[in-house]
Parts: C-alpha cells; structure tokens; sequence
C-alpha cells in the first residue's frame, strides 16, 4: 500500500508520529542510513547540512544533505532498511541508487545522502 490508503491506515493503526514529530521522525531515518553507512566503513566527508537538490518530483528544493566518500552498497543498505521495522511507517519514500540515498519524510521533506 502507499500514498492515501497507506496514510489513512497507518494513521488509523497509530503507526504515525504525531504531527509536531513527522519532520523529526523522517531526520530520524535519514540519520539511522547514515550511521549505517559510516559503519560500513564509508567515511564521511561533510555532514547534514541544508542544500539546494532537486527533489524526487523534479523540483528544485532546499533538503538536508550529507555527503560520504566512496560508492554506496545499495544491496546491502536495502537488506538492512528494506525490510519491516519500526522506521518505516516515519517515512515515505526511500530511493538507494550507488551514487545517492534520497529519504522523504511523511511531511514530504527531503534527506540527501550524496556520494563521491
């Protein structure tokens, strides 16, 4: 399930942060892949800071961006965070490509961890 019908049952499930809390929860996330990146040995070359990136629909946006150095090891960052846990009702997207990890919150702000 995704989009509405996944807000509406998570909501009615009280799998949702409260409202105050959602940017908080999605940052969260985005920190949890981070610290999982460094633990795989990627070291990191500047942290979380307020960047201009394009966003997931194409727009150009301000998101929090944090940059480490090397390739990402989507395959094992996907059987970490793929999977059914407490995290992922606090988020709504997240996209792992080898360059680039793009989280999206449930307030439909945006975390950029970059790699070079």
């Amino acid at each position: 399930m995704w989009g509405f019908t996944y807000r509406v049952v998570s909501d009615w499930l009280g799998l949702l942060p409260k409202q105050g809390l959602m940017k908080q929860a999605g940052f969260e996330v985005a920190r949890q892949v981070l610290e999982f990146l460094l633990s795989q040995g990627l070291p990191l070359k500047s942290e979380w800071e307020d960047r201009i990136a394009q966003s997931w629909t194409g727009e150009r946006i301000t998101a929090k961006t944090a940059v480490v150095e090397g390739v990402i090891p989507v395959e094992l960052v996907a059987a970490k965070f793929a999977t059914s846990g407490k995290a992922f009702p606090q988020v709504t997207l997240i996209e792992m490509q080898p360059d680039k990890i793009r989280v999206v919150g449930l307030a439909s702000e945006e975390y950029l961890i970059s790699a070079s």
